[in-house]
């Protein structure tokens, strides 16, 4: 964006510079910006300059502040180039390295500082206690996070897309466009923030709040449900007396010993089931959508096509209702028979184990005269005819 001169009859744009045309150094803008931070990062007071105090690392942070709004701690990095480097990728290192300093360590660190400064280091504490308003140090409130400020003359677009990308992960970034002008000898500097656009940053906070805790409860729900499939496992082993039993996630895969003991292993039917590629399988899914379990019957692949929709009749005359793929000769896995009972409005965390085994006792329970027609269908079948190809 250029910047104009308004005069009496015109406007003229001023002349874009550059820091080093002007024989501007890096440290000389570190220098004036660290007595005039505001200007980049309101309401921080800088406590250290060339920050590196770990072991076996020689970078340094080039200002570390302190956030009087929320008690974070601020990486300040600057760049005088025109795309910014990798400096976001530098500053999220540096963050993770001081992320577990304490107030006393910040303390000490503010002290070397000012006694750099030529102030007395003993109002360390006390500046740092009236910048953040408090009467005392508070170790739970002080330090939870750390916000990070860069600042350059341009940023790369892939600068920028990082830096909106870990946005929205939950990290705090701010890019601050540092871009200098000449006007009658004078060099002028123009201020602005671009990650995240003033007039957008409001809603990108609320954006990314949204999506944060969308994730959050994403992982809570992937979580409960990896839970409930554990105990259903345990379900199937110990009350239904399941032979052969394999979980994938929210799904438990087994058969009753009685279908264990005569169905075949034909083909390759259930190929993710890979220690038993059976005809027909049941399996217990854990809704996530609407909280609750379902029991499904699913008939497998058969190399004797004609065998398998030979069953898929003698199924749907017994009464039972088949997805419309089981006519299709290339149909791969039809439903049979399904059931669910839904948990009443509750959060995960607040269904129990308890309450998971009743449910699958019920929907047990419930499906049992099922179990035992689709049993007489199966058992009444010679299966020596499954692996013979259909004419």
């Amino acid at each position: 964006m250029t910047i104009y001169e308004l005069k009496a009859d015109e406007i003229v744009p001023l002349a874009e510079t550059s820091f080093s045309a002007n024989e501007i150094r890096e440290r000389e803008v570190q220098r004036i910006l660290k007595d005039n931070i505001e200007v980049i990062s309101p309401g921080t007071l800088i406590v250290s300059e060339e920050f590196g105090h770990w072991e076996e690392s020689r970078r340094r942070i080039d200002l570390l502040g302190i956030d009087s709004e929320d008690a974070r701690l601020v990486v300040i990095e600057l760049k005088r180039t025109q795309d910014g480097g990798h400096m976001e990728l530098q500053a999220v290192r540096y963050s993770a390295m001081i992320s577990t300093m304490t107030f006393q360590q910040v303390v000490d660190a503010f002290e070397s500082y000012l006694q750099k400064q030529n102030r007395d280091p003993e109002e360390a504490e006390e500046l740092i206690l009236k910048h953040l308003g408090w009467d005392e140090p508070d170790e739970e409130s002080f330090a939870q996070d750390v916000r990070i400020v860069l600042a350059s003359a341009d940023f790369s677009r892939e600068l920028t897309s990082s830096a909106m990308w870990l946005n929205e992960r939950g990290l705090d970034i701010t890019c601050v466009r540092l871009r200098p002008y000449s006007l009658d000898g004078r060099v002028l500097l123009d201020v602005q923030p671009v990650v995240p656009l003033p007039e957008a940053e409001d809603y990108q906070i609320k954006i990314a709040e949204k999506q944060r805790s969308e994730r959050r409860s994403k992982n809570e729900d992937r979580g409960a449900t990896h839970r409930i499939a554990q105990v259903i496992e345990n379900f199937v082993i110990s009350s239904i007396g399941a032979t052969f039993e394999q979980r994938h996630g929210k799904m438990v895969f087994f058969l009753p010993k009685s279908w264990d003991s005569k169905l075949p292993i034909i083909g390759d039917s259930w190929k993710k089931l890979s220690q038993r590629p059976v005809p027909i399988v049941l399996w217990f899914n854990v809704l996530k959508k609407k909280k609750g379990i379902k029991l499904v019957v699913e008939l497998g692949r058969f190399p004797n096509k004609s065998f398998r929709q030979e069953i898929v009749r003698d199924l749907r005359t017994a009464g039972f209702t088949i997805d419309k793929r089981g006519d299709r000769p290339d149909a791969r896995y039809t439903r049979i028979q399904s059931t669910h009972k839904l948990f009443a409005e509750v959060s995960w965390e607040d269904i129990s184990d308890s309450m998971i085994n009743e449910t699958l006792e019920s929907i047990w329970n419930d499906f049992a005269a099922h179990l035992s027609s689709i049993e007489q269908v199966l058992f009444s079948k010679d299966w020596t005819k499954a692996e013979i190809p259909s004419g």
